[in-house]
């Protein structure tokens, strides 16, 4: 499970994104950045823990007749030497998409 905290940015600076993270008894954080927020269209972040590069996260929004499909993929920027010793732990988290329909707002 995992959930996303935005943190208001200094002025000149882009808006963080804090994700608390957990498997079973084990939790961690990680932090990042938006990289792309265009309303209605797109949202996306990029996560690093540390000075390590995670991932990016992406959320792009298609109007439908019935309301909206919202399409999230995740890309791996882990460095490879990463990737094996932590796949018992996460999976095998290669680039993925996923997209699911959402109802129009009741009016």
């Amino acid at each position: 499970m995992s959930t996303r905290t935005m943190v208001e940015p200094e002025p000149s600076a882009p808006a963080g994104v804090v994700g608390h993270n957990r498997i079973g008894a084990v939790r961690w954080f990680t932090f990042g950045r938006v990289v792309g927020a265009d309303p209605g269209r797109r949202f996306a972040f990029s996560i690093h823990f540390g000075p390590i590069p995670i991932s990016l996260w992406a959320y792009d929004f298609t109007a439908t007749a019935t309301g909206c499909e919202v399409t999230e993929s995740w890309t791996d920027h882990r460095p490879a030497t990463l990737r094996l010793p932590f796949r018992p732990f996460f999976g095998n988290r290669t680039p993925a998409t996923r997209t699911a329909s959402t109802p129009p707002s009741p009016a």
